[in-house]
């Protein structure tokens, strides 16, 4: 596991970082990543990616959910 690469995530799932942007998802199998455009897993967009994903467009989020993908 590395620390540095989970740190700004787990900013952004606490609502702290600034926006970020995100165009491809690279998962772990069996995990779902859902992005909000607002901090606390909250807001009017969300966008979900699982596995190895690009993105229709760019999407800006401030907070991230990850979770078991269960399709």
């Amino acid at each position: 596991m590395q620390l540095p690469s989970i740190l700004p995530v787990a900013l952004a799932v606490f609502g702290v970082a600034n926006a970020q942007v995100v165009n491809h998802v690279d998962a772990q199998a069996g995990t779902e990543a859902v992005f909000y455009n607002q901090p606390f897993c909250r807001g009017t967009s969300q966008i979900s990616a699982w596995g190895s994903s690009d993105l229709a467009q760019t999407f800006y989020f401030r907070s991230i959910l990850l979770r078991p993908y269960n399709p």
